[in-house]
């Protein structure tokens, strides 16, 4: 499991980390372009 930082409001953030269960390291630098958002419901 990767440890991404995340402090966006998605679906996937959890305690200021990605829950995404297969996620990968993003390649941007910028959160607004993180390629696993999903507003959430």
């Amino acid at each position: 499991m990767n440890l991404i930082q995340c402090s966006l409001n998605c679906k996937y953030q959890k305690n200021g980390v990605c829950g995404l269960e297969n996620s990968a390291l993003a390649t941007t630098d910028s959160a607004k372009d993180c390629i696993y958002f999903t507003n959430p419901d």
